[in-house]
């Protein structure tokens, strides 16, 4: 055997060489883009008593801090931006309008700063951490005191679908090239969780040849091309030209069949709805995750928070509890105990609690919670600008992935309310089924956001905003407009 090898080696000295080349650059880019989804635990199978005593064991990590404040308070506001929730919006117009970029901590959407929990780094004294990292980022800094926790909840069902539509659209800008390159000092969509798992699945399937066969004659009916249409686009082989043209015009009708329903969440150029929320890269990222980036069970978990052999123990652990929340729904005890867990903590734990269907209301909110907690903010006229700023560069990126994705007369695929309220209402239900925690999770936060409202108004703690942050028919914001000047 060990002479076979020489021999083969020698001989094909070129080939191992590029298949090692190809092995370690694989390595390297997987080191710097992680992306851990719990494999070795989704093949595990727990019964309903493994699953209790697993949930009463993670929940027994508030036992010993059940008030809702310790004595020591932390100059930190840790924002778990939940994804799809307008968390960037936040993010950009209104925590870095109001946080100078000194005090912001380095960025932590793609991984943990290193040193950034190290109570001897001096990367810990930043004020301002923004993450799709879960609570187990707030456990971090326990040892160091109290940071405010800020959370944003949004419809369950809404939140689902705009999670598709922005997939989808991710995936839309690069169809028919590879993705761009990196860019220093930026971190691709592509490759922050969950886009990180969702997009190089979808760019698989969206970038098949018959799909870009498909665009190209959509955009030549689009500008009027009829001459165009029916020549071959070099998919098919010299020598079987007539039967695969013939294979591939059957197929373009069977295409156009399926798309007379203009429904942007089953049509040939994307992947069904309802085939992608049964994948396991959706379960594990989208269904639940609100509760679940509370709970510290999300599949993005943030590594460098202490020794790596807890940390894998906790993933695998992490990655069970959402298998039994699954396989258990509703009435298994486990999720009883830790969705009264989740509960317990948005009570407790969450200091600025937001809403994305009341982002009005919200963004008054977080100015009036970010001067209780000592900073200065205040909604002025740069407010105002990244507002616009921010519409326009959602609205552009949109527009460049949606382009690709077009009707058979060379329109526009798109996404809002009028497409989502024609979804049938089996998929409809299958989502809020499969959601029932965020659902529950909802019904108590829309009763604490009310309720903190109304009493800082009262008190007069609430400026009247200077645009309207109105959410536009998708999930992303209308073009503000500017309230009028009163006079003096």
């Amino acid at each position: 055997v060990a002479i076979w090898a020489q021999v083969h080696i020698q001989q094909h000295r070129g080939m191992v060489i590029g298949v090692i080349l190809v092995a370690l650059f694989c390595i390297s880019a997987a080191e710097s883009r992680p992306f851990v989804w719990g494999e070795r635990a989704l093949k595990h199978f727990d019964t309903e008593d493994d699953c209790l005593k697993l949930a009463k064991g993670w929940a027994r990590r508030d036992t010993d801090r059940r008030k809702p404040k310790s004595q020591k308070p932390l100059d930190l506001t840790i924002f778990l931006h939940v994804p799809r929730t307008a968390g960037r919006f936040f993010d950009f117009c209104v925590f870095r309008q109001a946080y100078p970029e000194e005090e912001r901590c380095p960025k932590a959407y793609h991984e943990l700063p290193h040193g950034l929990l190290n109570p001897m780094s001096r990367r810990n004294s930043c004020s301002l951490l923004t993450s799709h990292y879960d609570y187990r980022v707030v456990e971090g800094v326990a040892h160091r005191g109290d940071p405010n926790v800020v959370m944003m909840l949004r419809d369950p069902l809404d939140r689902a679908l705009s999670a598709y539509e922005f997939a989808t659209e991710v995936a839309a800008r690069n169809l028919g090239k590879a993705p761009r390159r990196e860019i220093p000092g930026k971190v691709p969509t592509r490759w922050v969780w969950p886009w990180s798992g969702l997009t190089p699945y979808l760019d698989d399937i969206l970038n098949s040849t018959s799909r870009l066969r498909r665009l190209e004659l959509r955009r030549n009916a689009g500008q009027n091309n009829p001459e165009e249409l029916g020549k071959p686009k070099g998919t098919c082989p010299a020598t079987d030209l007539s039967s695969c043209m013939q294979w591939e015009i059957d197929e373009d009708r069977l295409a156009e069949q399926q798309d007379e329903a203009m429904n942007p969440y089953s049509c040939s150029m994307t992947y069904p709805l309802e085939k992608l929320m049964v994948e396991d890269l959706w379960l594990e990222s989208i269904d639940n995750a609100m509760t679940f980036q509370l709970l510290g069970i999300t599949s993005n978990t943030p590594h460098g928070l202490g020794d790596k052999n807890d940390v894998e123990t906790e993933e695998i652990t992490a990655a069970r509890l959402r298998q039994c929340v699954r396989s258990g729904g509703p009435s298994s005890p486990a999720s009883k105990v830790l969705l009264q867990m989740a509960l317990a903590r948005l009570m407790e734990k969450v200091d600025m609690l937001l809403l994305h269907d009341r982002l009005d209301d919200s963004v008054r909110l977080g100015f009036a919670k970010l001067r209780s907690f000592g900073v200065d903010a205040s909604m002025d006229s740069q407010f105002s600008r990244c507002v616009q700023r921010t519409q326009h560069k959602m609205q552009k990126r949109t527009d460049k992935g949606m382009s690709n994705l077009l009707w058979p007369d060379g329109s526009t695929l798109e996404f809002n309310k009028r497409t989502r309220a024609a979804l049938p209402a089996d998929i409809r239900e299958q989502i809020l089924s499969a959601n029932w925690m965020d659902t529950e999770l909802m019904i108590l936060g829309r009763q604490l956001f009310q309720e903190e409202f109304a009493r800082m108004e009262s008190e007069g703690l609430l400026e009247e905003s200077p645009v309207e942050t109105v959410v536009g028919q998708a999930g992303g914001f209308r073009e503000p407009k500017p309230k009028p000047r009163r006079r003096r």
